[in-house]
């Protein structure tokens, strides 16, 4: 048995009818991984959209509008070779991508688009010009 002592005395005994400690351990870290994993949820729309990651410009379009029915809603200028686009459903999911231009070895230029975020419950703030938050 492990003793820490702080202000109070915690001690760390991960024993369950003999097992040893670094069974024990493993089993409490298996727990936690289940436990974590059933918190996240596979269908998750942040999680999917995430392992998008980069793509494309035209087939992240593609997959914002036909999987999560999204459609740009505004954009912003973030440099020289690159913009950032809002992305929302009907339903309130949203994805921010950033998008930017690729010259291929051929001097060919490319869009491709990167996920930044994405989210659920969008609500637009009404804005007056000239007012303040």
């Amino acid at each position: 048995m492990q003793s820490v002592r702080w202000p109070v005395q915690i001690t760390l005994t991960p024993f369950v009818n003999g097992m040893t400690t670094l069974v024990g351990y493993f089993i409490i870290v298996l727990l936690a991984f289940l436990i974590l994993i059933s918190m996240i949820g596979e269908s998750s729309p942040q999680i999917l959209r995430a392992q998008i990651q980069c793509a494309p410009y035209k087939t992240m379009a593609k997959i914002l509008a036909n999987k999560y029915d999204e459609v740009p809603t505004g954009i912003g200028l973030i440099n020289r070779k690159r913009h950032m686009q809002i992305w929302r459903a009907a339903d309130g999911s949203w994805t921010i991508i950033s998008v930017e231009v690729i010259h291929d070895l051929n001097g060919d230029s490319k869009l491709r688009a990167c996920v930044i975020a994405a989210g659920e419950f969008y609500e637009e703030i009404p804005f007056e010009p000239g007012s303040r938050l």
